[in-house]
């Protein structure tokens, strides 16, 4: 039985929801309004998120199953997600 090529529109769709999902959650991070001077940093930079997109959207849609996990560096966090949030895990 043949394995059925993913369908690229609907691949880029997903990875554009988890980009804009991931930049939503930097900037809310970022710009708190409850943010005291000496709280830490909380929040991140869209370019450190936007370079592991693909590959996180990779593990996440094709190779990662139910009870996998991935270990990250904090910067790809919010892609990570991002892609949780949609696949529903959490």
């Amino acid at each position: 039985m043949a394995t059925k090529k993913p369908n690229q529109k609907v691949i880029d769709q997903v990875l554009s929801r988890a980009h804009y999902l991931a930049n939503q959650m930097i900037f809310s991070a970022n710009n708190r309004k409850d943010k005291l001077k000496g709280h830490p940093k909380v929040g991140g930079h869209s370019s450190a998120t936007a370079s592991a997109l693909h590959i996180l959207g990779a593990l996440h849609l094709f190779v990662k199953t139910g009870f996998d996990h991935i270990c990250n560096k904090p910067h790809a966090s919010p892609a990570d997600h991002s892609f949780n949030y949609l696949l529903g895990l959490f």
